[in-house]
């Protein structure tokens, strides 16, 4: 498909013009310039579980911050759920919908 792509880079400037954007950025390589034709970023997602609190009440949580579950959703508390974002797996807009259907 004639796709370059960079991972792990850092962009430093970008502009463009009517036919290609100049790129300034930073990798493994070191500074660089190019041109493309067009420019895509991702910067990635992480689980929003910074502050729920959950060292407080032992809710256990992994390394990246994703909230520890079953096959059945279950956290190690009793009578507690995830869903979502929070939990392993795809970080798509209706994981949680088919996750909480799940049980029916």
């Amino acid at each position: 498909m004639g796709l370059d792509i960079r991972l792990g880079v850092k962009i430093s400037a970008v502009k463009n013009s009517k036919k290609t954007v100049y790129v300034q950025f930073a990798d493994a390589v070191g500074e660089q310039n190019m041109e493309f034709d067009r420019l895509i970023v991702a910067v990635g997602r992480v689980p929003n579980s910074a502050n729920l609190g959950a060292e407080t009440v032992g809710l256990k949580v992994d390394a990246r911050g994703f909230v520890e579950v079953d096959e059945h959703c279950r956290t190690s508390l009793a009578d507690v759920y995830a869903i979502g974002d929070v939990v392993r797996g795809p970080m798509l807009a209706h994981k949680s919908s088919e996750e909480a259907c799940r049980g029916k």
